[in-house]
């Protein structure tokens, strides 16, 4: 397993077993996220290419034997900082033998390169001559399933404090075009001026390198933190004080999840330490206060550990465990799409629980025991779904389809329609797992039941080898039940009322033949619903009068009430009970 190309499998193998410490503590909003250029990768440079597109320039642009030339100046201060001194400076840089390891050396000291003086009349800088608050403030750009997929976390309440050195308002971006009436509202820090009075409750991302958008509507590049000089005045000056402290107080209360970041800047290696030496930031346990989505660590990301975990650097001691627990197998995009399944699912099993506290049989027993194997079903075709698709499509894909998927089946169910194409994002819950039973029990949803009744159909499914379609885009509905012979569309709302009226007129046309089944959760059939049987003498449906354009109606209370459910109460006997108020299937008609 790669960690670029990680699969949804690998990545779910990884935090349902190794590393289920951490995604527990992110599902419980534990973890601070510092985002680093890595995710942008795919929407902007990273600073290699920027390095290569800044030499080839410098070498187009130079005049060759003019000692006032800026760029041919430039370009040979930049090759001293590399240590390359024999280049041929009249190549195209893409010729040069040592190219790699002239972008890699500068890599590692991009702040002096960004500072490189072009002019010494105005002090132009490289940094000046890239006009990076364009590159990076474009607002063109689109975002990538990175941003959407941290985006969507941002909705799920399980992340409420963002660290990022990137420039660029992808992120934000992404959580603007989702989010709704009800979702929470990202405040942006790029500057000491923009910190809230008070803490709001809402996230916050901090961006410490400040921000091109910002930059760039204001004509300010001076804004972007890009030069030694800018990180170590981030770092030293007064002014920036109040942004330190905000931030070193946030890093003091959350351990931190790195993503895309190398920690390799001057100004955050200071604020570590400047927080380390504040006072102890061990939790009391083993675990790492830092954590990396990378495979493996490098220098900048041992001193990060080695300043928050001194004592396990001490002489005679091997910090190797710690580094180990401290290298999460798995880059930006398999690390967010992992994770956002995985607590999605866990999120599932948490509304289970609440649902035995409130005594429904969906909470415990063999029910319960069917929704979880259903949702492992979930699991491993969503896998299967998206395995197979090339990395460097497979998580747009699950980042788009999946977060509509789940959409449809709240929508229809709270709404009784589908959310059209642009809708805000409708998550499940909008509370990290720990926060969950005191807050979301007050909202007695009846999203268990909802689990209930897709659990029962696909059990129906594979026991009588019909097909089942959940959630199809083009259907609009819960699930699709098709034997060969005829295909039966099925609706699960939460109650009757103005959802199901929607549902009717709207949704459906006003007309739908009998192989349309509405499936309430809520309560049960109005008594005046009940004066005859169906023509069939089908329960479930109206009485006289029913034709060829009626639905089937269900309310799953009543069928859980006869037998053979009431008797023998296991998902079988459940399923069965559904089963003889569906219509009938293989052909015949209903009526």
């Amino acid at each position: 397993m790669g960690a670029y190309d990680a699969t949804l499998e690998q990545a779910l193998d990884l935090f349902e077993g190794p590393w289920s410490w951490l995604a527990d503590g992110l599902a419980r909003g534990r973890y601070a996220l510092w985002l680093g250029s890595a995710i942008s990768r795919r929407r902007l440079p990273d600073l290699g290419e920027l390095l290569r597109r800044l030499l080839g320039e410098f070498v187009r642009r130079r005049t060759a034997g003019d000692p006032a030339c800026p760029f041919d100046r430039a370009l040979g201060e930049l090759l001293d900082l590399a240590g390359e001194r024999g280049v041929d400076r009249a190549a195209d840089p893409r010729s040069w033998p040592q190219l790699d390891a002239v972008v890699d050396r500068l890599w590692t000291r991009y702040d002096e390169v960004l500072g490189t003086r072009l002019r010494t009349d105005d002090g132009t800088t490289v940094a000046d001559f890239l006009e990076l608050p364009k590159l990076y403030g474009d607002p063109g750009m689109e975002p990538d399933a990175d941003h959407r997929l941290i985006a969507l976390c941002l909705e799920e309440g399980v992340v409420s404090e963002l660290y990022s050195g990137n420039w660029d308002g992808l992120v934000e971006e992404a959580h603007r075009r989702i989010r709704g009436p009800r979702s929470v509202e990202l405040q942006v820090v790029a500057r000491p001026e923009d910190l809230p009075d008070a803490r709001t409750g809402q996230p916050v991302l901090y961006k410490f390198h400040g921000c091109a958008v910002q930059a760039l509507a204001e004509g300010d590049p001076g804004q972007l933190v890009a030069t030694q000089r800018g990180l170590l005045g981030w770092l030293l000056l007064p002014e920036a004080e109040p942004l330190r402290e905000a931030m070193g107080h946030a890093m003091r209360r959350s351990p931190a999840m790195f993503v895309g970041l190398s920690a390799q800047d001057v100004n955050l290696q200071g604020l570590f330490r400047r927080v380390a030496s504040a006072g102890s930031v061990d939790r009391g346990d083993d675990l790492p206060r830092a954590v990396f989505a990378k495979p493996s660590l490098e220098r900048p990301q041992m001193d990060v550990l080695e300043t928050l975990h001194p004592d396990a650097y001490r002489v005679g001691l091997d910090p190797a465990a710690l580094e180990a627990r401290a290298a999460l197998p798995l880059f930006s995009q398999p690390f967010f799409g992992g994770f956002y399944l995985w607590l999605l699912l866990a999120k599932a099993r948490a509304l289970l629980d609440l649902a035995r506290e409130a005594g429904e049989p969906t909470g415990e027993g063999e029910l319960r025991r069917r929704i979880e194997g259903e949702l492992f079903h979930l699991r491993r075709a969503l896998c299967l779904r998206y395995d197979p698709v090339e990395p460097e499509n497979r998580w747009e894909r699950l980042a788009q389809e999946l977060p509509e998927g789940l959409g449809r089946m709240l929508g229809i169910f709270q709404d009784g329609e589908p959310p059209g194409s642009g809708a805000p994002y409708r998550f499940l819950t909008p509370c990290h797992l720990d926060r969950i039973p005191r807050e979301w029990a007050l909202r007695r949803e009846y999203f268990d039941r909802l689990m209930l009744v897709l659990a029962l159909l696909a059990l129906l499914a594979r026991e009588r080898g019909w097909r089942l379609d959940l959630a199809p885009a083009a259907e609009g509905c819960h699930a699709a039940l098709d034997d060969g012979h005829r295909r039966s569309q099925v609706f699960v709302l939460q109650s009757m009322g103005r959802a199901a009226e929607r549902l009717r007129f709207h949704h459906l046309g006003g007309a739908a033949d009998p192989w349309t089944v509405i499936v309430y959760v809520e309560g049960s059939e109005p008594r005046i619903r009940r004066t005859a049987p169906s023509r069939g003498g089908l329960p479930g449906r109206r009485g006289t009068g029913i034709s060829s354009s009626s639905p089937t109606e269900i309310w799953l209370t009543d069928a859980l009430a006869d037998p053979p459910f009431a008797v023998s109460t296991s998902s079988a006997a459940a399923a069965e009970a559904l089963r003889r108020r569906l219509p009938p299937m293989g052909g015949a008609a209903p009526w």
